[in-house]
């Protein structure tokens, strides 16, 4: 039995040692190692973007609902070492005159289990607990055909910061496309069309927090 013990032991250290861990707000984020690499939130940084944010101008209505999600796949870091992140998403709402445009909640089809953030309508990293950046963002309003024939949903990258973190939070948002947005090649070299179009919703606010928790999913 003691044996047996010893070798479970040996094997539970050995998982532990094949993995490096290291703060989300560790400025050391891409270490050279063949493990796993975890960017870990121990300081819960990411906790001042959960909630429900909104901007009412106008006609126009956008609310943003965040909720943080664990040990994202983000791919190869270091020397062959598979990197994870913890990282924020969500969904959004926008209205024109009390008038649902877009509602990204059926897109939403994610949660703090999931592997794969790219079903999110938006998702991001936080290194300072201040900032967002980059969030990848896609707008429901525009569906774009390529020369391939299929429909593509339009993409984006957006910045959103906090700026007064006192009692009553605001943050700015800017949308934007991606650097170097233009003609893409897709896998059999036919070029498509360029996806540098505008967008539905709005691309620059100053958002409230009205919540610090979202709805659940």
């Amino acid at each position: 039995m003691r044996n047996i013990y010893l070798l479970m032991m040996s094997i539970v250290t050995a998982s532990c040692m094949a993995q490096t861990t290291i703060e989300l707000d560790d400025p050391n984020s891409y270490p050279d190692a063949a493990t796993p690499i975890f960017r870990t939130d121990v300081n819960n940084i990411r906790d001042s973007f959960v909630g429900v944010w909104q901007n009412i101008s106008g006609s126009s209505e956008l609310t943003i609902y965040i909720y943080k999600i664990d040990d994202i796949p983000v791919g190869i870091r270091g020397n062959s070492g598979e990197y994870f992140v913890d990282a924020l998403f969500g969904y959004y709402v926008y209205k024109e005159n009390g008038i649902v445009i877009i509602n990204s909640l059926n897109q939403a089809q994610i949660n703090n289990s999931s592997s794969n953030a790219n079903h999110a309508p938006f998702y991001g990293i936080t290194n300072d607990g201040e900032t967002i950046e980059p969030l990848y963002f896609k707008d429901y309003g525009i569906q774009i055909q390529h020369t391939d024939g299929n429909y593509y949903t339009k993409r984006g990258v957006a910045t959103f910061s906090i700026t007064n973190p006192g009692n009553t939070l605001q943050a700015n948002f800017e949308l934007k496309n991606r650097s170097g947005a233009g003609t893409r090649i897709i896998t059999n070299g036919q070029t498509i069309e360029p996806y540098d179009y505008t967008f539905s919703i709005p691309t620059s606010l100053v958002l409230n927090k009205i919540s610090n928790t979202p709805p659940p999913l």
